[in-house]
């Protein structure tokens, strides 16, 4: 996998005891929450030059970051696609990958064992357009989902 990422310099990692419920910037960290605080320090900010995928060293948490943020705490890996791969076909062949769980160690050695199919960018970019026109499926699912929970509490709590 290292062929297909650049080097990326972290930035001050935040303590979970020190984030905040709200602030100018977003904390990315490995908890399974997409933002698990803010920061208003600007100097701590990583700044995106193109989206990257951030992994969970001891969650196994994967998400795509298509902006500014701060790093929360320890186990964060920051990988930042080269030329070869494209951010978010990386973010959705990760999300399907098998990543052994080894509890609460460090998993970053079985993420590197995942084999990552190199097809053409061209290739790349349709294949990530299919995948999010299935998310908005996804997405508009759940919403129905959720409207259809309601009702039926609606229908319980009148009984």
């Amino acid at each position: 996998m290292d062929e297909l990422l650049d080097d990326v310099k972290y930035t001050n990692k935040i303590q979970k005891s020190e984030f905040k419920q709200s602030g100018k910037f977003p904390i990315i960290d490995q908890s399974q929450n997409f933002i698990a605080g803010y920061w208003d320090r600007e100097k701590d900010v990583f700044s995106i030059k193109k989206p990257v995928v951030i992994f969970g060293d001891h969650t196994r948490a994967i998400k795509y970051v298509d902006f500014d943020f701060v790093l929360g705490a320890d186990g964060v890996k920051i990988l930042q696609p080269n030329g070869k791969i494209i951010s978010k076909f990386l973010y959705f062949i990760l999300l399907c990958a098998e990543i052994k769980n080894l509890g609460y160690s460090r998993h970053f050695k079985e993420l590197v064992r995942v084999k990552i199919p190199l097809l053409s960018l061209e290739t790349q970019k349709q294949l990530v357009a299919e995948m999010e026109e299935q998310e908005k499926i996804i997405e508009a699912n759940k919403k129905l989902i959720g409207i259809m929970e309601q009702k039926i509490a609606g229908v319980l709590s009148e009984i």
